[in-house]
């Protein structure tokens, strides 16, 4: 690690590292696994006390586990899903990297990013109702800040690219969803796209209402079903 810092900017390098096991045991999952291993560096700083900027590349590979395998951990690593070489290709490796650079002058009245990362966008608990962290892989985006006493406001324009189970990308339009389940027999089971609640706060944003279920989740009122 190197650091180095004044009066007016600073300057951060590492190096980091990680090694990461997926692994499951179902009767409709079977027993799929993967051990991922993944080396990059990370460049941080800031400038003139009002520029901030920040750089992180990796590259990882698959040490373990088929090609099946990446399509499983892809379920569940957002990197690994937008990556089609790894998903749709077999390919053992996968590349990462992420950024920003911004402007925000003393006070923090304003702030300007431009950059590519993960983003945290919405109500919610956990997962975020517009954006998370937890679901998306990063991405492009422009982001506008304003704060003034406890008002405060927050625009981006950014494009999400969606992929398909093999990592090929989708073009723009409306799409749909299909559930399908079977048994531990094999036979199919009817299933519904309803879920269930219980109702523990309302929050109130941008003139709508939304009812705040115990998992978390934000609701808004033309998504209710029924009340039991």
């Amino acid at each position: 690690m190197y650091a180095s810092a004044d009066s007016s900017s600073s300057f951060f390098w590492d190096a980091i590292g990680e090694i990461k096991y997926l692994g499951a045991d179902g009767d409709s999952l079977g027993k799929p696994h993967i051990l991922l291993g993944q080396l990059g560096t990370r460049i941080r700083g800031t400038l003139f006390n009002s520029v901030g900027y920040y750089l992180r590349l990796s590259n990882g590979v698959r040490l373990g586990g088929t090609s099946k395998d990446a399509v499983f951990a892809a379920g569940f690593e957002p990197v690994l899903a937008s990556t089609r070489k790894f998903v749709g290709e077999g390919a053992k490796t996968y590349d990462s990297f992420e950024g920003y650079l911004r402007y925000a002058p003393a006070g923090d009245w304003l702030g300007l990013t431009i950059g590519r990362e993960f983003l945290k966008f919405g109500t919610g608990f956990i997962d975020k109702l517009i954006v998370s962290n937890q679901n998306s892989a990063p991405f492009d985006f422009i982001k506008l800040d304003l704060s003034y006493k406890k008002i405060k406001y927050s625009f981006f324009h950014s494009s999400i690219v969606g992929n398909d189970a093999s990592g090929n990308q989708l073009p723009a339009g409306d799409y749909t969803f299909e559930i399908k389940a079977k048994d531990i027999s094999g036979a199919m089971v009817n299933v519904v796209t309803n879920s269930f609640g219980t109702v523990t706060g309302v929050n109130f944003e941008n003139g709508l209402s939304y009812l705040v279920l115990n998992d978390g989740r934000n609701i808004t009122l033309s998504e209710i079903k029924s009340i039991r």
